[in-house]
């Protein structure tokens, strides 16, 4: 799109696309176009996020949503991620949970940049959709072999402290403690393995 195409023409553009494949290129074309630099690009894919931020939007236009969602993930960095942060900040408490779900999916993918913004949601949210999605975040990043040291940590104590929400968490939650369970078994294993090297001398039998 030229760069003298106004952001509500854009917007206009994309929507009238319709469904399916046709929406898919659109919304490829403009995430390049936001990613090449180009600002009315990224600022009509701002104003479409946010226009889905709206409950009642969302389930009614879920495909375009998810479209919207994915395109702006699909620009770059620090800008993309800063949007999708912000649109997280500002979910109302009755969000459907496939929201949080493909935001949970999408931030992982910014790997160590994302956990700064991602351990603030679940501090700055006491609860709602805002917390479901930094704590299933920080989960699909730990079953995903991405955490370390003291984020390990930090997810381990906020799990003690998580029970259940309205937006599935439950679920990936059973799924980490499982896991570190089984790290912890892995490695207590391992250590003993290590110890019985060290202590148990093999008998000679070469006399």
């Amino acid at each position: 799109m030229p760069q003298s195409v106004s952001k509500a023409e854009i917007i206009a553009s994309v929507k009238n696309a319709g469904v399916g494949y046709h929406l898919v290129t659109a919304m490829q074309d403009l995430s390049r176009q936001a990613a090449e630099g180009d600002s009315v690009a990224l600022d009509a894919l701002g104003e479409m996020l946010e226009e889905c931020r709206d409950t009642k939007f969302w389930i009614r236009n879920s495909r375009y949503c998810s479209a919207v969602v994915h395109a702006v993930a699909h620009v770059g960095a620090m800008r993309s991620m800063k949007l999708l942060v912000d649109f997280v900040r500002g979910l109302s408490p009755d969000a459907p949970y496939g929201v949080v779900e493909l935001i949970s999916s999408i931030l992982p993918t910014y790997r160590r940049i994302v956990m700064g913004s991602v351990m603030q949601l679940l501090e700055e949210a006491p609860d709602g959709p805002a917390r479901a999605v930094g704590l299933q975040t920080l989960c699909n990043m730990y079953l995903d072999h991405a955490l370390q040291g003291e984020q390990i940590r930090f997810l381990e104590q906020t799990l003690q402290n998580f029970d259940r929400d309205n937006y599935l968490t439950q679920t990936v939650a059973d799924l980490v403690r499982l896991e570190m369970a089984y790290r912890e078994e892995e490695a207590a294993a391992d250590l003993e393995a290590m110890l019985h090297g060290f202590l148990i001398e093999t008998p000679d039998h070469s006399n």
